[in-house]
């Protein structure tokens, strides 16, 4: 059995990197449209389709692990997400599609795919699938609730952090690379 904060924690942070997720490609549709451009796996005529359908599915499991963390098809359904953006990460990676991004960034540049990027995503699916486990919780107090969302809030503003402080890195290396190019 999984503590009850523990199993609540990865519920809230799911949430939260789920509806981030899906609000990046609504607000910054140029930029995820680009990135997913790059991948090369979806015709022009759908691209946009294709972002709002995505962005849908995020929005959508971020809102159900708020009103029904426990659902057992809510783990499986956001690590075979993450693992799927994982191997296309992986893929383009590998293959080296320099016009593919990661669509993580909210900034106008299109970053380049680390390889650390499908690590990222395959950690975080394991995550979600700890909430998999039989016996998964137990009854929970409001204190643990409460703790619970502050530790998600805490662990998603510093995943932003990591996340925004490697773009601008990337970023400047992109721009110092183009002055000195």
């Amino acid at each position: 059995m999984i503590a009850p904060i523990v199993y609540l924690s990865v519920a809230f942070f799911m949430a939260f990197l789920l509806a981030q997720a899906g609000l990046h490609k609504l607000v910054a549709q140029r930029t995820f449209l680009a990135s997913l451009r790059g991948h090369g796996l979806v015709p022009k005529i759908v691209e946009k389709p294709v972002t709002i359908l995505l962005a849908t599915i995020e929005l959508t499991l971020a809102l159900a692990w708020i009103i029904s963390p426990q659902a057992f098809w809510l783990g499986l359904t956001t690590a075979g997400l993450l693992l799927a953006y994982a191997t296309v990460l992986a893929i383009s990676f590998f293959t080296g599609r320099s016009g593919a991004g990661c669509g993580c960034d909210w900034g106008e540049v299109n970053l380049p795919i680390q390889w650390w990027m499908p690590v990222r995503n395959l950690i975080i699916a394991i995550a979600a699938l700890t909430t998999i486990a039989p016996d998964r919780i137990g009854s929970v107090s409001s204190f643990e609730y409460f703790n619970a969302l502050a530790f998600s809030v805490c662990a998603a503003l510093i995943y932003f952090a990591i996340n925004e402080l490697t773009s601008v890195l990337m970023r400047s290396k992109l721009l110092t690379e183009v002055g000195h190019g």
